[in-house]
């Protein structure tokens, strides 16, 4: 467990937006405590039979919230299941108990789910709204080409692109001495693959491991791929990790192989040790740019919590402020391609109406300019800043700049009130 738990912290740092709270981090958590209530069960005594149906029921839950949290992970299950129905059949170990299972884990995934169903249900329209806004306007989004990666590159380029272009995940290149062993390990793998019948249970790890990453390639092929989407491996890559030593305590490979892994282990167990104590240490001694910023952040926050009553603020690049003050946002959609790059995200369609998802520079400008906002912080690093004065040229109300005056000169926000 601490060997997991280290390689999960190393892991998760070493990708875009690792530490910064992202669905993905949510979702693993999910992946995680459904693996734990499903071994609970597995290992629980076969007469206590309520005990495992409710860890069986409550894992179907935890799988169904880490799809919903990133819809990806579907295909991955889809795979892992596909996978697990060929290997017992040809173990020919399918019976009632696996079918239970099964039954239990649909019947956990569909009761959990009703919690974010039922509403949409109690209002009128809402099945429709549900398809419209969790089917019809993400189809539309894959569909259209939003400017993503795996529409600018082909299948093999983004597969390599995934783990070797450094703009998209920090891989270090003393990684590849970690390569051979994962190789020889699965090339022996499927040699024990012949004969199914005599697996043990650790084989059921590399095997589902890697056909979730082959489902979340899968996935990543069909729809769309942004860098840190790779976060999704985390879970699987650390179960990988975390069964070498088994792999190689039961398989011939070579004595000297086994030292050299045990070398890797204690050198990227110090890596990891030196980034989490004397790396972040040395940030929290000498601030950097990043400390900066908060300081710049904290100035608006507290300039916003002494607005007079009645004043409305719009931050389309930092909604930080909005759940800080629990101030709504004034758009339906916030994500960052609905708000400042509608022209190259979606195109006017009955789902982008229906859900008042602006789809052209005339509609964001009205999206971020409308009444009642008085306020705009606008933040450059993540729109640049013309966008803005695009639309305050062609708004017909006046607006002043106060970037100077809140004391935020020279941070990424930019403020921006209207006057009267």
């Amino acid at each position: 467990m601490v060997l997991c738990s280290t390689l999960l912290l190393y892991l998760s740092q070493t990708h875009p937006g690792g530490l910064s709270g992202h669905l993905h981090l949510f979702a693993n958590g999910f992946l995680v405590l459904t693996l734990w209530l499903l071994l609970k069960s597995l290992m629980a005594n076969p007469e206590q039979t309520q005990r495992i149906a409710m860890q069986q029921i409550l894992g179907g839950g935890s799988l169904a919230w880490a799809i919903q949290t990133r819809p990806n992970l579907l295909v991955s299950v889809g795979c892992c299941g596909l996978v697990w129905l060929i290997v017992r059949g040809l173990q020919r170990r399918l019976g009632w108990r696996e079918g239970g299972a099964v039954c239990r884990l649909v019947l956990g995934a569909a009761l959990l789910s009703l919690p974010f169903i039922l509403p949409y249900l109690l209002h009128p329209g809402g099945l429709n709204l549900l398809k419209t806004g969790g089917w019809d306007l993400l189809q539309q989004w894959n569909s259209e080409g939003y400017d993503d990666i795996r529409h600018r590159l082909g299948p093999l380029e983004l597969l390599k692109a995934m783990y070797w272009d450094q703009s998209f995940a920090v891989f270090k290149r003393y990684g590849l001495l970690l390569l051979p062993i994962p190789i020889l390990l699965l090339t022996n793998l499927c040699v024990v693959a012949i004969r199914p019948r005599g697996w043990t249970a650790t084989n059921w790890i590399p095997l589902l491991s890697s056909s979730f990453i082959v489902g979340l390639w899968l996935s990543f092929l069909k729809t769309h791929f942004f860098p840190h989407y790779l976060l999704l491996e985390t879970v699987p890559v650390t179960l990988l990790f975390a069964w070498i030593p088994m792999g190689l305590a039961q398989s011939r490979i070579p004595q000297a192989l086994q030292v050299g892994f045990t070398w890797i282990v204690i050198i990227m167990g110090s890596l990891s040790i030196l980034n989490l104590t004397v790396v972040e240490a040395v940030r929290l001694l000498f601030p950097s740019e990043r400390s900066a910023t908060a300081k710049a952040q904290e100035i608006v926050y507290q300039r916003l919590r002494s607005l007079p009553p009645g004043s409305t603020f719009f931050a389309p690049g930092d909604p930080s402020f909005h759940w800080r003050l629990q101030e709504p946002m004034p758009v339906k959609g916030i994500h960052a391609a609905w708000i400042f790059r509608p022209a190259v995200s979606l195109s006017s369609s009955a789902a982008t109406q229906r859900m008042g998802i602006a789809t052209s520079p005339t509609e964001r400008c009205d999206q971020i300019l409308a009444k009642p906002v008085d306020i705009i912080i606008w933040v450059e690093s993540k729109a640049p800043l013309h966008l803005l004065y695009h639309c305050l040229i062609a708004s017909e109300d006046a607006w002043q700049y106060l970037t100077e005056e809140w004391g935020v000169t020279g941070s990424k926000y930019h403020i921006f009130r209207r006057r009267s």
